[in-house]
């Protein structure tokens, strides 16, 4: 196994110790990119291990525009738009935008008007097998905040991802009443069916939150 892979079965395993005494050994090894294009710090977010980027950025890594965006760093992506405008519109090789990621990982609306200022698409569909909005994003990811904020900039409440899943759905699923009601008064449809024949009411009894499902 090479000393890249190393480190990234090192972040997924949570071990600060062994990270610590690779990049010391090898500091560049925080620049490298996984398989699928990822990079170290991204890796510590796609797999939980938040708790170890203070260890990553003593290394100094180079963030680009994917990182800064799961940072919610809006002025690492101003900087890196001011010198790359069309990095707004660019997809990471699995297949997202910034603004998936700003989304879906953190909580700063700040971050998001970064992006949407500079012409990042609002409802820009990610070029996987997931084809989730930002607004799905947000909402997968716990951000009922920049779900809203998303919203009030135009993003499309009844977009639909894999298996015709809804924003609504999967606000209803979670149990997020205050979402539900919100997407609702902006024009969410209740009466959208997936592609297994539920609606948002389905998931959200399906889930045991039977408060919303009454919304719904």
């Amino acid at each position: 196994m090479s000393q890249s892979n190393d480190l990234f079965a090192t972040i997924a395993a949570g071990d600060d110790a062994l990270l610590s005494a690779l990049l010391a050994q090898q500091p560049a090894l925080v620049n490298t990119r996984s398989q699928a294009g990822v990079s170290p710090v991204l890796w510590a977010y796609y797999t939980g291990k938040t708790d170890l980027l203070p260890t990553l950025f003593a290394a100094n890594p180079l963030l680009d525009i994917y990182d800064a965006a799961a940072l919610g760093d809006q002025s690492r992506l101003l900087s890196l738009l001011n010198d790359e405008p069309a990095l707004v519109h660019s997809y990471s090789q699995d297949g997202f935008t910034a603004l998936h990621l700003v989304a879906f990982f953190s909580d700063n609306t700040a971050a998001i008007s970064v992006l949407l200022d500079a012409g990042a698409q609002v409802d820009a569909i990610s070029r996987n097998s997931q084809k989730v909005t930002p607004l799905h994003s947000a909402i997968a990811g716990g951000h009922s905040a920049i779900a809203r904020f998303l919203v009030e900039c135009g993003a499309n409440v009844n977009a639909r991802q894999e298996r015709g899943f809804t924003p609504l759905m999967q606000a209803a699923h979670s149990g997020d009443a205050l979402l539900v009601g919100y997407l609702l008064q902006h024009g969410a449809d209740p009466t959208l069916a997936g592609d297994n024949g539920q609606t948002a009411a389905d998931y959200a009894r399906e889930a045991g939150h039977a408060e919303v499902a009454s919304k719904l």
